[in-house]
Formats: C-alpha cells, sequence, structure tokens
C-alpha cells in the first residue's frame, strides 16, 4: 500500500471552506452579538463611530447555514463571474499550449543577440500573467523561464526574477485582480475595481524596475 504524502492528506478545498462554514455558524452561539450603528453617504454604508452596541443574538439555524451558501453566491455573483471567467481562460491556454508555444516562437525570433530585450519582454509577459490569471496559475509556467534563462546566458536567479518576481509584482498590483481588489471592494461597497489607473500605473512601474534590475543582473553575471 502506497503511503500517502502529508499533502495529499490535506481535504479538498471545498471541504475546508464547508469547515469554515460550520465553524463560524458554531460561533455565532459563542460570540455575543453586536452592531455599529452606520449611514449612507454617496451610495456607501459607513460606519459611525463610538456607536457599537450589544444587541440579541440570533444564532444561525441548523438549516439556515446551508442557505447562507447560495446567498453568498448571490452576493458574490460579478466577482465570482471574474473568477470562473480567469480560471477558463488559463484553462484554454494551458491545453492548447498557447503560452509555451508563444514563449517558444519568442526566444526563436529573438535570439541572444537581443537578449537584454528579451529579458525585459519576458519580465512584463510574466507580470502580465500575475495581472490577468493570479497568482498559483502561473507555478507551472516557473520551469519555461528557467529554460529561456539558461538560453540567454542567465542563471535560475534570473529565471526566478523574470518568473517569480514578476507575476509577484503583477498580482499583488493588478488593477483588476478578483481576488485581492474584487473581493475587498465588495466588501467595503466600493465600486467594482474602481482606482484601475492608480494601480495600473504602479504595477507598470514596479515591472519596468523589476525589469531593470533582471538586465543589470543579467549583465553581472555574463561579463
Amino acid at each position: 500500500m502506497k503511503t500517502k504524502h502529508w499533502f495529499e492528506k490535506i481535504p479538498h478545498a471545498v471541504s475546508m471552506l464547508f469547515m469554515i462554514i460550520v465553524f463560524v455558524t458554531l460561533l455565532t452561539y459563542i460570540i455575543p452579538a453586536g452592531e455599529f450603528k452606520r449611514i449612507l453617504i454617496e451610495g456607501r454604508n459607513n460606519v459611525i463611530p463610538g456607536s457599537y452596541s450589544i444587541i440579541p443574538s440570533t444564532p444561525i439555524g441548523f438549516l439556515d447555514m446551508f442557505k447562507a451558501i447560495p446567498l453568498g453566491f448571490k452576493a458574490a455573483i460579478e466577482v465570482m463571474f471574474v473568477v470562473f471567467s480567469g480560471g477558463i481562460m488559463f484553462g484554454v491556454m494551458e491545453k492548447t499550449k498557447a503560452i509555451e508555444n508563444a514563449v517558444g516562437t519568442f526566444v526563436h525570433k529573438v535570439g541572444r543577440d537581443k537578449k537584454y530585450l528579451a529579458v525585459v519582454i519576458m519580465t512584463f509577459i510574466y507580470g502580465a500573467l500575475g495581472v490577468f490569471v493570479g497568482y498559483e496559475h502561473n507555478i507551472a509556467l516557473i520551469p519555461i523561464a528557467a529554460v529561456v534563462s539558461l538560453a540567454l546566458g542567465g542563471d535560475l536567479v534570473l529565471a526566478a526574477g523574470i518568473s517569480v518576481g514578476a507575476v509577484t509584482l503583477g498580482f499583488g498590483l493588478s488593477p483588476i485582480n478578483p481576488y485581492t481588489v474584487g473581493i475587498g471592494h465588495k466588501i467595503g461597497e466600493l465600486p467594482l475595481f474602481s482606482g484601475a489607473l492608480l494601480r495600473s500605473a504602479l504595477c507598470f512601474s514596479a515591472l519596468s524596475f523589476l525589469a531593470y534590475y533582471n538586465v543589470r543582473y543579467l549583465k553581472k553575471i555574463t561579463k
């Protein structure tokens, strides 16, 4: 009998979410209920400081716990649509090998003669993947950056800068990220993906600085 690794024993994500729902339901019987008074300003419910008060507890019943699931879907339908769309887009690109083929064609066209330009473009490509696709989805694409970096005369540190570094910046500063931006805006009752111009400028600036650092590092190790 094959022994399972520790990561194979981790419950499925759906099971973990259901356990969280059950745990939070139990907390409604333990934690005292309270609320802040709110005032509607420009379409947003703003909390009035110092208005917190204790209210009678209304614990969630067994059936209400299950009803909360579709009600949550209804409340977050906009964010869920973006998440599903991103997952579908990545699935299509993965099955058709579109990303691998595009990177291979790019390296073939650019060649070693323009390796610094290749590093800059690759940095922005991985940054764009972080912006539009997400973070964990791009882990499988890190080996491609390693192959490209070695082909250009670099090393695995350069590969990490091109792939992990760029994806991290793109994901963290994405103007349209459904996980970090969309959910936060939904909770804060802000217009969905508002402030996109500022976040886009910050994202471009950060990726430009990273591209400069990657080129500088490649020059240093190839002297």
